[in-house]
């Protein structure tokens, strides 16, 4: 956890590219760690479309606990290189979300929100929809506010 804060303060130095952020935490979670980083994680959108914020904490849209990896891996559909954020979750690990072209668009406290899209299957055919994924890594998200 305390590499992951460090690297990525080196990241914000001149010297390297903000770009270059996701690639650090590649590099963090499969050469350093040599495992998985557990989060919780908080989908951002549905379907493409933007969960409001008022939305993003209540009984419906809870963070899940699971683990993160950042992979790069060859998509056969897209003929290219692409880094991938598996998020695993579930009592046996069975159930995973993807999020394809991943990128960090910011980490802080704790939290960092990873931006991509999704592919879900239709009618037999592929849709990718964006997405976000607001993680919260060694911190618990906001409690749920007291609904009616």
């Amino acid at each position: 956890m305390l590499t992951i804060i460090h690297l990525h303060a080196d990241a914000s130095s001149p010297r390297i590219a903000a770009s270059r952020t996701l690639d650090i935490l590649y590099v963090c979670t499969v050469f350093y760690l040599g495992v998985m980083m557990i989060v919780k994680m908080l989908k951002m959108r549905l379907a493409g479309v933007e969960v409001p914020k008022r939305r993003l904490h209540d009984r419906y849209n809870s963070a899940r606990p699971g683990t993160l990896e950042v992979v790069e891996t060859t998509d056969q559909g897209l003929h290219r290189l692409v880094k991938l954020a598996r998020f695993t979750y579930g009592e046996s690990g069975k159930y995973v979300d993807t999020l394809f072209d991943v990128n960090l668009l910011w980490y802080r406290d704790g939290r960092m929100v990873l931006s991509g899209f999704e592919r879900s299957k239709v009618d037999m055919q592929f849709c990718d929809y964006a997405q976000s994924w607001l993680c919260f890594v060694g911190t618990e998200p906001p409690p749920m506010p007291e609904g009616r």
